[in-house]
């Protein structure tokens, strides 16, 4: 399992696991999940994963765009 920065990835066989991974704000979208996010998709289309199984890690998938990351920056 590789964690970098707002994002999880494992492989389990030919799957790419990708967790949403800041359970505090309910894995809200924020710009830095955005970059994470990218690079992790990067990583995977260079792997043999041919599936892709997306998560959140908490109680929450994803509670949509984290305006709070946007007014701060």
């Amino acid at each position: 399992m590789t964690t970098q920065g707002k994002m999880e990835l494992r492989f389990d066989e030919d799957v790419a696991i990708l967790a949403f991974n800041d359970p505090a704000v309910l894995n809200a979208i924020g710009r830095r999940m955005r970059e994470d996010f990218s690079a992790a998709l990067d990583r995977i289309e260079a792997s043999s994963a041919r599936c892709i199984l997306l998560t959140g890690n908490g109680r929450a998938f994803c509670s949509g765009a984290n305006l709070r990351t946007y007014i701060l920056e």
